[in-house]
């Protein structure tokens, strides 16, 4: 028997299939089902990373919060460290100082005296009873601020003290407290 090699398929006439291409139904529903089985994975995947995130977000917010009192405490720590009675700086001092009052009072007691002008505040002080002891702390330290009046050591830590004593006084309670009585002790 002699070989003989076809120049072209066309000359391949010999060999002819038993069956034609078979075109299994199991094939399309596999290729479908991985198709869904991938998709949710993607899905599985993006949820389970965004609920991550979520949770941290939250975990954040949460560590975050810091309660008016120790915000006011550590104001005052910060005054302290800057040793603005060392170097004579009043107004620094009582800028900060009323700073840490201000926003201690608007976050404890909700009474916007952030932005407010020490005339407005004596009149929002007829109806809080929180304000009224500053009255005396508020007038020295417009005329140290603005009118540049000289203040003394002793006058400075009197009106520190009257802020911390406030602040510790007045801080929120936790529940194994006892409340304390902000008349008694005024």
């Amino acid at each position: 028997m002699k070989r003989v090699i076809p120049e072209s398929i066309d000359q391949m006439t010999d060999i002819i299939d038993i069956e034609g291409i078979v075109h299994s139904p199991w094939l399309s529903f596999l290729k479908t089902a991985l198709v869904i089985a991938v998709l949710l994975f993607v899905v599985a995947l993006v949820s389970y990373i965004i609920w991550k995130i979520v949770k941290k977000i939250k975990a954040k917010k949460e560590a975050l919060y810091i309660s008016p009192d120790e915000e006011a405490l550590s104001g005052l720590s910060r005054i302290k460290n800057k040793k603005y009675l060392e170097q004579n700086q009043w107004q620094y001092y009582y800028f900060d100082l009323d700073e840490v009052l201000r926003r201690y009072i608007f976050r404890r007691f909700h009474v916007d005296v952030l932005d407010k002008t020490f005339e407005e505040i004596r009149f929002i002080e007829k109806k809080n009873v929180h304000l009224k002891s500053f009255r005396d702390f508020w007038s020295r330290a417009q005329m140290i601020k603005f009118a540049k009046r000289p203040s003394t050591p002793d006058d400075c830590e009197k009106d520190f003290k009257v802020v911390r004593d406030f602040v510790l006084r007045t801080k929120e309670l936790d529940k194994r407290e006892e409340p304390i009585s902000i008349a008694n002790n005024q």
